[in-house]
């Protein structure tokens, strides 16, 4: 990745632990901000990183994970 210290989903959903298509789906339906996009690639910063896991730990507690 050519944006320092950015990730693509699919580096993202990886480290959290979550399939790519569940973050598009979070995005698309509003749950979560779109991040900006290069080279028609979503690109999570730091602070945009954090926003998503946390969205998705709150998810997982939410349903009885830990």
């Amino acid at each position: 990745m050519e944006h320092k210290g950015c990730k693509v989903i699919g580096e993202l959903a990886r480290e959290i632990g979550v399939q790519e298509y569940r973050i598009s789906y979070a995005h698309r339906h509003g749950k979560l901000p779109e991040p900006p996009r290069v080279g028609g690639k979503r690109v999570y910063d730091e602070a945009m990183a954090e926003l998503v896991k946390a969205y998705f730990a709150e998810k997982d507690r939410a349903q009885g994970g830990s």
